[in-house]
């Protein structure tokens, strides 16, 4: 099976710790969110489609995405960037 991991910047991995623990009520882009920083853990897709409930296929195209698109493969992040609303 194949064991391809990301790996986050400082900078993405506090922004997304951030958004984890907002008050954020978009579940999909939350999941999202808590699969990319279990993939910078060391978290296979087996063992992360477990731990959220999410799909082994969703989980590898959203780790494809953020490693084509980055932040912007969450929606949120992509809006706040478009916005230049992005600290």
């Amino acid at each position: 099976m194949e064991k391809r991991y990301i790996t986050l910047s400082k900078s993405e991995r506090k922004k997304l710790e951030e958004f984890k623990d907002s008050d954020s009520t978009n579940i999909e882009e939350m999941r999202q969110t808590k699969a990319l920083l279990m993939f910078d853990n060391g978290s296979t897709v087996v063992a992360t489609a477990e731990k959220i409930g999410t799909s082994f296929q969703t989980l590898k195209k959203w780790r494809d995405d953020f490693e084509l698109y980055g932040l912007e493969s969450i929606p949120y992040f992509k809006k706040k960037m478009k916005n230049n609303n992005f600290l």
